[in-house]
């Protein structure tokens, strides 16, 4: 049977392996966060929770503390007294159409969904179908034909949402998703140069898992699929041009790290993510049918005559060319590749925290050690290689990481001392939150988030008293889902963010900013020159001239 076929039977495969998806899973308030900073202006996450409930989003995952005995739940497993399920409904056609049907909608209380970034797609159609479509100056032409054009609007809308027509575009929207989110963990590595994975697995024990994973998929790929999934990846790169029409721009984009596209915003970064998905879907193909299929930029509207790329790009190849291939392109376009500072992070509020506070500065690569990268043709290498590595590259190498994880702090310590780590390291003991915060300040930071995330803004008093007791952020959030905040602030990037906004804003002398400033002054200065100069102190990890360095 087909790897379209076999859909459904991945998507419950991976829910039970669910370490395997590269991409976090996000709840409906995150996901709409996700979508909006991409174009698509829904500004209630309520909203999505009633998408999903009427069968316009399919879940990814859904979890219960209680069994859901409806109609389209797939009961996949059980895991510490939670019920995994599969969202298999799909939309179905009503007499008088969906008008006002928000209203009428019964959720399911003891549910929560979950959604893949790449569910963005099904969105945009939401937000493609339903946006008003009256023109801009019709006011000036003529304030009644608003009200005439907008009745027009709302009949056909009644009859197009009464129709099984609306039913077929949504499960076809859906599972185009779907088909790239089940291959999401087989290209995640060869697209973003990255793999991720919790302490819970090592970095050898995850390839293992997505090696396993790569050949079950090649055993379901049949050559019928290759058509299947070329019509999915020329909707879906046609979507992107209908988001963005900047095609030349796009390869430009595309051609940077996944660190810097993951953080375009508006039109454009839906356009990016489009073009992911359909890169997601293409080379499982390629390698399971032994082909080469069109890239991204060959689908779409138009079409390319025989030699025009390797005209324009110096190769037909441009995604997999080697940067010398396509040298005079990067030229003309005035890109420089070249990265002068790595920065290896403890996780993702440290990566929101310095990703803040650098922005968009290319020469600084941010690498998440809870996602752990992968490089050299795919070979995994360890820690203290990449120290080394960088080191052969002439980039500074910094290490932002927890004073109790002893693993980590032994490998950079020992690196340092035999002077293998040039840049500097800093322990947040006993985390980045309280090494740089008062209790005080994190209680405000969560108001910010609140208030940011349009959600009430909870009473300070009662966060106080909530988390008085807490030592640590893991004891702080804990505090938090007691009082049933765990939705609207949770710890990650965006966490990691406003603790570094608020730093800055407040002008607060803590270790975090003093590290994003360090780094920030080692992407301006001449490698070898300090090299030359300075060492890393193993105890305190900053920098210091190499004769004082005992």
């Amino acid at each position: 049977m087909s790897l379209n076929n076999n859909l459904n039977t991945i998507r419950a495969k991976l829910i039970e392996s669910n370490e395997l998806w590269q991409h976090e899973l996000l709840t409906s308030q995150n996901f709409l966060k996700f979508c909006n900073d991409r174009n698509l202006k829904i500004y209630d996450y309520k909203k999505i929770d009633a998408l999903w409930a009427l069968g316009f989003l399919r879940a990814d995952l859904v979890l219960s503390e209680q069994r859901i005995n409806l109609e389209g739940f797939e009961f996949v497993c059980k895991k510490q007294d939670q019920y995994f399920y599969l969202d298999n409904r799909k939309l179905r056609a009503r007499e008088k159409g969906y008008g006002g049907s928000f209203s009428e909608i019964e959720l399911i209380p003891e549910a929560s969904p979950y959604f893949h970034p790449f569910k963005y797609y099904a969105l945009y159609h939401v937000k493609r179908i339903f946006s008003q479509k009256i023109d801009l100056f019709q006011f000036f032409i003529n304030p009644q034909g608003i009200i005439n054009l907008s009745k027009l609007e709302i009949e056909h809308q009644e009859e197009f949402t009464s129709s099984e027509r609306i039913c077929e575009l949504f499960d076809q929207w859906n599972r185009i998703a779907e088909a790239a989110i089940i291959l999401e963990p087989y290209s995640f590595g060869s697209i973003h140069n990255s793999v991720r994975y919790s302490f819970s697995d090592t970095l050898e024990s995850m390839e293992e898992k997505l090696n396993e994973y790569r050949s079950y998929i090649h055993n379901v790929i049949e050559s019928d699929d290759r058509q299947i999934f070329e019509e999915y990846r020329q909707k879906l790169c046609c979507s992107a041009e209908d988001l963005d029409s900047n095609k030349t721009l796009h390869v430009l984009l595309r051609l940077t790290s996944w660190h810097q596209r993951n953080k375009i915003k508006d039109a454009i970064g839906g356009s990016m993510l489009l073009l992911t998905m359909a890169e997601t879907m293409r080379r499982p193909l390629e390698a399971a049918l032994n082909i080469k299929l069109p890239e991204e930029d060959e689908m779409g509207y138009g079409q390319w005559f025989n030699g025009a790329r390797k005209l324009l790009y110096g190769s037909d190849r441009v995604l997999d060319a080697p940067k010398h291939e396509i040298k005079d392109f990067l030229m003309e376009a005035g890109l420089d590749f070249g990265v002068k500072v790595r920065c290896y992070l403890e996780g993702e509020t440290e990566f929101g925290a310095i990703n803040y506070a650098l922005g968009d500065i290319i020469p600084i690569q941010l690498i998440n050690l809870k996602g752990q990268f992968i490089e050299s043709k795919g070979k995994g290498l360890a820690f203290r290689d990449s120290l080394e590595n960088d080191l052969k590259a002439k980039n500074f190498s910094f290490v932002i990481l927890d004073a109790d994880r002893d693993d980590f702090v032994r490998v950079v310590q020992k690196a340092a001392k035999d002077d293998v780590l040039s840049g500097g390291f800093f322990l947040s003991s006993p985390d980045i939150e309280f090494e740089n915060f008062s209790l005080d300040d994190l209680v405000e930071v969560v108001c910010i988030l609140c208030a940011k995330q349009n959600v009430e803004i909870p009473d300070k008093t009662r966060i106080r008293k909530a988390t008085a007791e807490a030592k640590t952020g893991e004891e702080f959030f804990k505090a938090l889902k007691r009082i049933d905040l765990n939705k609207s602030v949770t710890k990650g990037e965006a966490w990691g963010a406003a603790l570094m906004e608020y730093a800055i804003k407040n002008k607060i002398d803590c270790q975090i900013v003093k590290a994003a400033n360090l780094i920030l002054h080692a992407s301006t200065i001449k490698f070898q020159y300090s090299r030359d100069r300075f060492c890393v102190h193993p105890d305190t990890g900053e920098p210091v001239e190499r004769n004082k360095k005992t």
